[in-house]
């Protein structure tokens, strides 16, 4: 609930307008990918004013689950952090969500998809995950960013970094609470 899908949908509509490539987005398994692209990237894509125009005239059965074969020359394929779908292709963007689920080795099939181009964007969000794995040293070979809360009154921003196995907890320590506002 903190925005990663929605990044992704954005990312995508990005892509399709703006920057038309072939890319890649996985999840888990194919059931949720296929989900998340019927009830939420097509949706956006036919909302969104600059993608609209391109999902009108992209034939229906161009828009599959797994593959949508836009009309602007843009294919975009989604589908679950397995060998078969990741060892498949080779694109110059590559999208992964959920990372803490995917199998062992599934993170560095999906960089090499990109095969090192030079204008090659791979981006992967996910919630925690296990200690030593592949995931984990992702996560702190790439860029940290935190984020955090502003007051309502005084506009400070507070990081949110949580200390604790309780966040509620954290959260706590790091706001003051003033009832009159």
């Amino acid at each position: 609930g903190f925005g990663k899908s929605v990044f992704f949908e954005s990312w995508i509509a990005h892509t399709v307008a703006e920057n038309p490539s072939d890319a890649q987005f996985s999840h888990q398994t194919d059931r949720p990918a296929s989900q998340w692209v019927e009830k939420r990237v097509i949706p956006t894509l036919e909302a969104c004013p600059a993608t609209a125009p391109i999902m009108r005239t992209t034939h229906r059965h161009k828009k599959r689950k797994l593959e949508l074969v836009l009309a602007n020359g843009c294919t975009l394929y989604f589908g679950g952090a397995n060998m078969r779908n990741l060892q498949d292709k080779s694109l110059p963007i590559v999208g992964g969500q959920e990372l803490f689920d995917w199998p062992s080795g599934a993170i560095s099939e999906a960089k090499a998809r990109t095969h090192d181009r030079y204008d090659e964007k791979c981006c992967f969000c996910s919630q925690g995950g296990i200690e030593g794995s592949e995931f984990e040293a992702e996560f702190l070979g790439g860029e940290l960013y935190t984020t955090g809360f502003k007051c309502p009154g005084c506009r400070a921003e507070t990081p949110y970094m949580p200390t604790t196995a309780d966040p509620a907890a954290d959260f706590e320590s790091v706001m003051e609470w003033n009832a009159d506002l």
